[in-house]
């Protein structure tokens, strides 16, 4: 279906950078900004010499998502902990508040890198991502159930399967807004904002159903699930970021490269799922989870793993949103946060064609 053209919402100045071509880092390179995303062409031009950065030490202490996220972890894992030494299982619901951070920390961690500003995101925006991730866990549960019975017999299945569903219920409503809602969706940034926050609610409502819904079970076994978690968001944001850009450029709400995009993260999310299993049904205790206070050690070995499994996936989510990044923001990126302008929707007939400028209306201040 074709992506209609019309003036997106404008969720930050970064916006009102002018149509034309830009140096994206490389020397000798520019490439087309639209006014709301690079069109995939790119030209050459001696004059251009590569933009400089200046390296920081840790610079990711100075960032709020880093502090949110930090807290949120160790909230997690105190109130479990207090909450099994102490008897007192109801504790446990205050670990609630620590997702909550984490899942935050995910949507900024990603959307302060594009010129999102999250006190500037339109009403609407924000809303339908807090719907779509109550409907795509709703989505997903359904019908997980319906064809638990089917799959639940082999552990790889079971995982894949899973990948499958939960990584297309979270881009249900944002892909349905692209196709069919208003116009001012189609932008890239829009879309990436409607994931990050569709993926993380999802992530919220799964973590806190293992963490303080789970009969049977100690609060302190299901700590590191505050990093399991964060798989959602990262995954979701991947997608949305290649699927809105090259329908975006495309002008087609399904490409290939979207597609391609669906099933690297099904997958990655399927492997890991199956892995999980396989592991579980291999245990010698019979997969059950240990309900006294010997789970701690288990729960921060597998938050160590576990941070180190989101570290990758991050930095894999990065290849996808960095070709996000507007001009204005170039400069004061890293190297690795810097577009390379990768040809996904591109179509032939314009990759070396100067595209017109889109009417993008005007921006407010």
């Amino acid at each position: 279906m074709t992506v209609a053209r019309a003036v997106p919402w404008p969720i930050n100045p970064v916006e009102a950078n002018e149509p034309g071509f830009c140096p994206y880092g490389p020397t000798g390179k520019l490439a087309y900004w639209d006014g709301h995303a690079w069109s995939g062409v790119r030209a050459d031009d001696a004059a251009v010499t590569e933009i400089p950065h200046q390296r920081t030490f840790l610079p990711f202490l100075r960032h709020l998502w880093f502090w949110l996220a930090a807290s949120g972890v160790l909230l997690v894992y105190l109130v479990n902990y207090v909450s099994d030494t102490n008897g007192l299982k109801p504790l446990a619901w205050f670990s609630v508040l620590g997702y909550a951070l984490v899942m935050s920390a995910a949507v900024l961690i990603f959307t302060r890198r594009v010129g999102v500003r999250l006190r500037r995101i339109p009403r609407p925006v924000l809303l339908w991502g807090l719907l779509s991730g109550l409907i795509a866990y709703g989505l997903a549960l359904g019908v997980e159930l319906s064809v638990g019975p089917v799959v639940d017999s082999n552990p790889w299945t079971n995982g894949f399967s899973t990948g499958v569903i939960e990584e297309v219920a979270k881009l249900a409503v944002p892909v349905a807004l692209l196709i069919w809602g208003s116009n001012r969706f189609s932008s890239p940034r829009t879309g990436l904002v409607l994931a990050a926050v569709s993926g993380s609610v999802f992530g919220f409502l799964e973590g806190v159903s293992y963490n303080v819904l789970m009969s049977g079970q100690a609060a302190t076994s299901q700590s590191d699930r505050v990093l399991v978690e964060l798989l959602h968001p990262f995954l979701t944001i991947l997608v949305a970021a290649v699927i809105w850009l090259a329908a975006w450029r495309k002008g087609r709400s399904f490409t290939l490269a979207g597609l391609l995009a669906l099933g690297i993260a099904a997958g990655i999310h399927g492997f890991n799922d199956g892995l999980t299993f396989a592991i579980a049904n291999g245990d010698s205790a019979g997969g059950q989870v240990s309900t006294d206070l010997s789970a701690i050690e288990p729960a921060l070995f597998g938050g160590v793993v576990w941070l180190g499994i989101m570290v990758l996936l991050f930095l894999i989510a990065r290849v996808a949103v960095r070709e996000l990044v507007p001009p204005g923001l170039v400069a004061t990126s890293s190297k690795g946060w810097r577009p390379r302008i990768h040809q996904w929707g591109v179509p032939r007939s314009s990759s070396a064609a100067t595209p017109k400028a889109r009417d993008t209306g005007p921006v407010p201040d």
